[in-house]
């Protein structure tokens, strides 16, 4: 649960999961099937405005309405979510998804 109201939210693409991200920086993924958790809760730092799994669903990218792009490991599904790194945008985050190899490719500025 969140404890500030959701932003965004994503399927994976097998369906299994969903993202959910919130305005005080918070992501979570959750097993569609049983509702329950599947990663410790993503902390980003500041209000999550789009998510993007990869299609291979290992890797989840958050975007911060400061611009910050943060990539999560999610191959070690049932358990918690790892920061794979934290991506420096000049730019604000917007629209993007991510390739199988954990790439984020840029879409639009808008969120």
């Amino acid at each position: 649960s969140h404890a500030k109201a959701v932003t965004f939210v994503v399927f994976s693409s097998d369906g299994g999961r969903i993202a959910t991200a919130d305005e005080a920086g918070v992501a979570q993924v959750w097993d569609v099937m049983t509702g329950q958790a599947t990663s410790s809760p993503l902390i980003h730092g500041g209000a999550v405005l789009h998510l993007a799994f990869s299609p291979d669903g290992k890797w989840l990218a958050t975007g911060c309405r400061n611009g910050n792009v943060r990539m999560w490991q999610m191959d070690n599904q049932p358990g918690p979510g790892q920061a794979g790194g934290l991506i420096e945008a000049a730019e604000r985050a917007g629209g993007f998804r991510v390739e199988e190899s954990g790439r984020i490719i840029k879409v639009s500025d808008e969120p």
